[in-house]
C-alpha cells in the first residue's frame, strides 16, 4: 500500500491510538515493458517450416511490447487503539502496441527470370502482440516506527502474452498463373501463481503538506508457466480455366505447461501533496519485476530447439503513476 505521512494514526498524549482509520486510493499511469523478446516466424520461413514443427530452425524475428496503461485501487484499515492494519490492493495493466525496435513487417522475396518467362514471389508477415498483467494483494501491516509500516500477506499474479503473426504469400508467373497462401501463427504464453509477500512503505515529511513517499514489496510466486501454439493455413491456385483453394486448415496445434517459481518484487517512490487533512495527490515512478515468468519455448524441447528449449522471458513493467488517496 503506497501511503503518505498523513496516513499515520493519530496518537494521544498518553501514547495510545485513539481511533481506527480507513484509507483508500486509486491510481493510474503508463508503463514500458522490458525483460525479453517474443519470437515469431516470418516470410518464407512461415511456410517452409509449417509442417516441420512449431519451432524449427531458421531466421527468427522478434517483437517487444510498446507503451501500455495501468490502473490500481486499494484500501487499508487500521484497527482502533492498535498499530495493526489490514489491507488489499489490485493492479492491472495491458498493452497492444509494439516498441520502435520491433520487427513490424518481415518480408521475403524471390525472383527468377528466363527469356519469355518469369516467377515473382513475396511473403510478408505482420505481427501483433497483446500483453496483460494483474496482481492482487491481501495482508496485514504493523506501524513499527513513525512514518513507516511493514506489510506481510499473500499475492496472486498473472501475466499473459498473446502473439499473432499473419503471413501472406503471393506468387505470379508469366502467362497468367498465380498462387497465394496464408498462415496465421498464434502463440499464447502465460504464468499464473501465488505466494507469500512482505513489504515496507512509509513517508518522510519535506515541507508543510509535501512529503516523499516510498513503498516496496517482495514475493515468491508458485504456479505454472504455459505455452500454447499453432497455425491456421490456407491456399489458392489459379490458372487459365483452373482454380483450387482451401482455408482454415489447423496445423501444429500444441500446448505445454510446467510448474514454475517466479521471484517478484516492486518498488515505488514519489511525492505527495495533501490538499486537505484527508485527501492527497501523489506523483511517483514504479517498477514491477517478474523473474523467469514466461518461456520462448518449452523447457523439455518438445517443440524443437531453434529458439529454446527453456529460454526464459522476464517481465519488468516501469513507468510514472498518479495517485489520489483519501482517509476517513
Amino acid at each position: 500500500m503506497f501511503r503518505c505521512a498523513a496516513d499515520l494514526p493519530t496518537v494521544t498524549k498518553s501514547g495510545f491510538l485513539d481511533r481506527g482509520e480507513f484509507t483508500v486510493f486509486v491510481e493510474g499511469g503508463a508503463f514500458q515493458t522490458g525483460g525479453g523478446q517474443i519470437p515469431f516466424f516470418g516470410g518464407f520461413a512461415a511456410f517452409t517450416t509449417l509442417f516441420g514443427g512449431a519451432f524449427p530452425a531458421g531466421s527468427i524475428p522478434n517483437v517487444n511490447p510498446g507503451w501500455g496503461w495501468d490502473i490500481a485501487a486499494g484500501a487499508d484499515y487500521r484497527f482502533a487503539g492498535t498499530p495493526w492494519h489490514v489491507n488489499t490492493q489490485f493492479r492491472y495493466g495491458q498493452t497492444n502496441k509494439l516498441d520502435s525496435g520491433s520487427t513490424s513487417v518481415f518480408a521475403s522475396t524471390f525472383n527468377l527470370s528466363f527469356p519469355g518467362f518469369a516467377i515473382n514471389a513475396l511473403a510478408a508477415t505482420t505481427p501483433t502482440l497483446e500483453e496483460k498483467h494483474w496482481q492482487a494483494d491481501f495482508g496485514a501491516g504493523f506501524d513499527f516506527m513513525r512514518g513507516a509500516q511493514v506489510n506481510f500477506g499473500f499475492r496472486v499474479a498473472e501475466i499473459r502474452s498473446d502473439l499473432t503473426a499473419s503471413t501472406a504469400f503471393v506468387l505470379t508467373a508469366t502467362g497468367g498463373g498465380a498462387a497465394n497462401a496464408s498462415v496465421v501463427e498464434a502463440d499464447k504464453r502465460s504464468f499464473l501463481g501465488a505466494g507469500p509477500r512482505i513489504g515496507l512503505d512509509g513517508s518522510v515529511p519535506i515541507w508543510g503538506p509535501l512529503s516523499f513517499d516510498y513503498a516496496g514489496d517482495a514475493a515468491i510466486l508458485f504456479g505454472n508457466t504455459k505455452l500454447a501454439t499453432g497455425e491456421v493455413f490456407g491456399f489458392g491456385i489459379t490458372a487459365p480455366g483452373f482454380a483450387l483453394g482451401a482455408t482454415g486448415i489447423p496445423v501444429n496445434q500444441r500446448s505445454w505447461s510446467s510448474p514454475n517459481t517466479v521471484y517478484n518484487f516492486d518498488v515505488q517512490a514519489g511525492f505527495s501533496y495533501w490538499f486537505t487533512p484527508h485527501m492527497r495527490l501523489g506523483i511517483s515512478y514504479r517498477l514491477d519485476a517478474f523473474i523467469d515468468a514466461l518461456r520462448t519455448a518449452p523447457d523439455d524441447g518438445s517443440l524443437t530447439a531453434a529458439i529454446g528449449p527453456g529460454r526464459s522471458i522476464d517481465r519488468f513493467y516501469h513507468g510514472p503513476k498518479a495517485t489520489l488517496a483519501a482517509k476517513f
